[in-house]
């Protein structure tokens, strides 16, 4: 009982000072950040295990929030964890880190598991999250949009532009997903289209979809792309599957397959600090052997083979992306 209140008077203090309180069985009025615990396990498990535990312990019902964005957004803004930080956390986080090293989930022959972990689920739910676009990466919330799909058309109409696609060309889609990019830059900008990914579910949508038009879509590794060179190439979301021991050789298969005059358009979500380390729940139940690299990781593997014309950060639409398709898996629960 005493380790108990101790931490839920270490956890009370460190949550109340990024404006949020921590509600027993919700006794009293809540606001939409307050956290409403429902069992005493809380305080000493996610003192003791961290983000991992506080996601484990939500999807037990053993706290709910109203508000999860706004929530999380005051959590990181006031860097809540620091003030948590304490011995356990780094004795049950280690073997994580461990395991993260030594993985190596970027890896050829680990790549397809990445596939069927996750985007083979089955193409029906992709279908009502994701919308008529079928994309599943950012969204650009600019220009007075208010739906999902013309902002994922916005995003789209941004990537090709910075390209500069023009008739005719011969364009590579790296993680091309169900082809909804490859389709668009084919009906809008005249060009031909190849298109790789690591999911068997997404080809054999990705095919309906582009049917009739130049577009070959594969289910390929991109290590494995040997014909060729292509005017254009860009990756969409992809590239948070290479893994920080890869990047380099990523970068040099791109510049392999792209003409001398040729652009590369890499959108990724990137992290704002150099680690070689994820966050466990992320990595282990969202993106699994996910990494989120930062500008430094990604300009020292571009180091010599590419010259970086122009950055673009557009990180706050993602929150109103993720909205959206929250929005749509609510709506289509029972479907």
């Amino acid at each position: 009982m005493e380790k108990i209140m101790d931490s839920e008077k270490r956890l009370t203090k460190a949550f109340q000072q990024a404006g949020i309180r921590i509600v027993r069985y919700a006794k009293v009025s809540c606001r939409q950040c307050d956290v409403v615990v429902h069992d005493n396990r809380f305080f000493e498990e996610v003192m003791h295990g961290g983000s991992y535990a506080l996601g484990n312990l939500y999807c037990e019902g053993v706290w709910d929030c109203d508000d999860l964005a706004g929530l999380f957004d005051r959590l990181l803004r006031h860097r809540v964890y620091e003030n948590i930080v304490n011995w356990r956390m780094f004795l049950s986080y280690a073997p994580w880190a461990i395991k993260m090293l030594c993985t190596r989930p970027g890896h050829e022959k680990r790549s397809h598991e990445v596939g069927k972990h996750h985007y083979d689920v089955g193409n029906d739910l992709y279908r009502l999250m994701l919308g008529e676009s079928m994309m599943y990466t950012c969204a650009y919330w600019e220009g007075g949009v208010e739906t999902l799909d013309d902002a994922q058309e916005a995003k789209l109409r941004l990537v090709f532009d910075k390209l500069g696609l023009k008739r005719g060309m011969r364009v590579l889609d790296i993680g091309c997903g169900w082809g909804g990019a490859l389709k668009f830059a084919v009906e809008h900008y005249g060009v031909h289209g190849v298109g790789v990914t690591i999911s068997e579910e997404q080809v054999s949508l990705g095919k309906k979809m582009c049917s009739g038009l130049p577009i070959d879509i594969r289910l390929c590794d991109y290590r494995n792309i040997n014909e060729g060179l292509f005017d254009r190439i860009f990756s969409l979301g992809m590239f948070e599957h290479v893994g920080p021991q890869y990047y380099r050789g990523y970068m040099a298969k791109v510049r392999m397959l792209l003409k001398f005059d040729g652009m590369f358009l890499l959108h990724t979500i990137t992290n704002n600090e150099t680690s070689l380390l994820t966050d466990p729940w992320i990595w282990d139940k969202i993106f699994p052997g996910g990494h989120l690299p930062s500008l430094a990781q990604i300009s020292r593997a571009a180091e010599g083979l590419f010259v970086i014309e122009d950055t673009h950060n557009f990180g706050y639409s993602y929150y109103k992306t993720l909205l959206a398709w929250a929005k749509n898996f609510r709506e289509n629960w029972d479907v």
